[in-house]
């Protein structure tokens, strides 16, 4: 998310907006705040640490849930047509298809929004 550049982690986001609602709002329960962190562990890339455990602590439910189209998917992919696309950099590091997803699927982003809401 282009969002969290310039922050450690998921967790200090969470405390910027907490803190922020709380400027305004007072002293509200986090969880009357934050309900939910939604993130997609096993298919998209995150440039911060996600600290699961420090951010249930806070009463906040982590969502590890799928958020990018099925076409996208790494795990779903076929082994075979990864290798065939795979290129070495000058540094040996994989690049191309095998790297994880950048962007979030804003139709799965809302499939899960809505879900949660019924």
């Amino acid at each position: 998310d282009p969002e969290m550049f310039g922050y450690k982690n998921v967790l200090e986001c969470a405390l910027v907006i907490i803190d922020m609602v709380r400027k305004d709002a007072g002293r509200v329960p986090i969880p009357d705040i934050l309900q939910y962190v939604i993130i997609d562990t096993r298919n998209c890339f995150y440039c911060v640490d996600i600290d699961k455990a420090k951010i249930r602590e806070m009463g906040i439910t982590v969502i590890d849930v799928q958020l990018v189209e099925d076409k996208d998917c790494v795990v779903d992919q076929d082994p075979a047509s990864l290798l065939a696309n795979v290129q070495l950099d000058e540094d040996d590091t994989c690049s191309a298809s095998l790297q994880k997803n950048h962007y979030l699927s804003p139709n799965k982003v809302l499939e899960v929004l809505l879900t949660l809401g019924t």
